[in-house]
């Protein structure tokens, strides 16, 4: 069964473009750690817990802002072509 921690982490690399070492770099632990989290051999801390949370929250915002983004260009191109 996959842990909150697990799919979290899942959607950092996936959607975030985010390795396990710089998670690991941005959450101020090894690398080797960060490896252990998603089998369950090891756990974050609470303070962890809340970086990665927020890291989530950062890279759900730029996801939203690139996708709004690209809409906004293909509604210009859209635009410009009919003219």
């Amino acid at each position: 069964m996959a842990t909150a921690v697990s799919l979290i982490l899942e959607h950092l690399r996936d959607d975030g473009g985010l390795q396990g070492k710089d998670i690991a770099n941005i959450v101020a632990v090894s690398p080797a750690a960060v490896s252990r989290w998603p089998s369950g051999k090891a756990t974050p801390d609470l303070r962890t817990q809340t970086v990665i949370a927020e890291l989530r929250y950062v890279v759900d915002r730029l996801a939203d802002s690139t996708r709004r983004t690209k809409r906004g260009l293909a509604a210009c191109e859209t635009s410009a072509s009919e003219e």
